[in-house]
């Protein structure tokens, strides 16, 4: 419910950076002694069932459940196919980034 209160909060939780402040709410994922790992509400097998799988391939392809934990949906083959090459293109990292951290 919206209007549920999550906990008090003081100007001094605040000014030390937020220590003990519950601020976020996430619906991605969750872990249950009982009923086991679920993405965005959908037992870990049934996501393993339901996402795209590589040409032979008995499971789920990483970049499918990485979109089904950004959106809430399965993705499309297309999707993930678009999804891997999107990660491949970014795959470089500028020389840039480099020196900076070695500075």
């Amino acid at each position: 419910k919206g209007d549920t209160k999550i906990q008090d909060l003081t100007v001094e939780m605040a000014i030390n950076g937020a220590r003990s402040m519950k601020a976020l709410l996430t619906e991605t994922s969750d872990l249950d002694a009982n009923t086991g790992i679920t993405y965005r509400g959908k037992p870990l097998f049934d996501c393993n069932k339901d996402l795209p799988k590589a040409p032979g391939g008995e499971v789920g392809l990483p970049e499918g459940a990485f979109w089904l934990l950004l959106t809430g949906e399965v993705p499309s083959v297309e999707d993930v196919r678009a999804m891997t090459e999107e990660f491949h293109a970014r795959s470089t990292v500028p020389a840039e980034v480099y020196k900076t951290l070695d500075a």
